[in-house]
């Protein structure tokens, strides 16, 4: 049977699904900060645990509406990806990266209604008169979920994205309950108290950023580094990196 996370390839084990995930970042009064959300406590995936806004890559992400409303180059990576991208952290964190200047209180009562259903994110486009910035989403890494995961199996392309000065990040109160902005290192250390849910990949990602404290600084180390597909290893709950990979992804 297949499970939630994809469809069963014949022996029991899901396929992974393609998913995006963005790293929302700014420059902050002690250093670079990342914008978080905590996931609701009714969630069945991942509950009160602290994440990147993201999710799947849909079907409407893959039209080819959605790539003309994609301004800019997205090489190396899929123009679904980035479209994904978008739509979730506008979604999820409310943050649109668009082609054109947007006044934000627009964008903001944008968002409203696409929660509320009136309007979905190809008509809110269009109703702000913009595309997205495609540019704007450094692409950082691709993390895939273990085999050993038999249900919710990602295949998740990591991007990198600088805060519009302008606009005001926050989290959408249905599928999660709060929003912070954080420095890396504080996030881990929180996390280290359990004070703050992390899970595997995000750990990861917060410890791979952490030594960099302005937003140039990571997103010329981005640019550069190479892009190495991870699959995590895990034994029973315990997730681990391969020697190989940990600290060449």
């Amino acid at each position: 049977m297949a499970s939630r996370g994809g469809a069963s390839n014949g022996r029991g084990v899901s396929e992974p699904q393609p998913a995006a995930t963005v790293i929302v970042v700014r420059d902050g009064s002690d250093g670079l900060e990342v914008f978080m959300l905590k996931r609701s406590s009714r969630s069945a995936f991942m509950p009160d645990a602290y994440v990147f806004p993201g999710g799947r890559v849909d079907a409407v992400d893959r039209s080819p509406s959605a790539r003309m409303r994609l301004a800019g180059e997205t090489k190396p990576v899929d123009p679904a990806h980035v479209y994904a991208a978008a739509r979730e952290t506008y979604e999820e964190a409310g943050v649109l990266l668009t082609s054109k200047p947007v006044d934000p209180a627009a964008i903001r009562e944008a968002r409203a209604k696409l929660h509320a259903g009136e309007r979905n994110f190809e008509q809110t486009l269009d109703d702000l008169k913009t595309g997205i910035a495609a540019e704007a989403f450094v692409y950082f890494s691709r993390w895939i979920t273990p085999a050993a995961v038999t249900v919710r199996r990602f295949d998740t392309r990591f991007f990198i994205a600088r805060m519009p000065a302008d606009q005001i990040a926050e989290a959408d109160s249905r599928e999660t309950s709060d929003g912070v902005w954080i420095r890396p290192q504080d996030a881990l250390d929180a996390s280290e108290r359990g004070e703050f849910s992390l899970v595997f990949p995000t750990i990861k990602h917060l410890l791979r950023i952490a030594p960099y404290t302005t937003v140039e600084a990571l997103f010329d180390f981005a640019r550069r580094k190479a892009i190495i597909p991870v699959t995590p290893d895990v034994r029973g709950d315990v997730f681990s990196l391969p020697e190989a990979l940990e600290n060449a992804w």
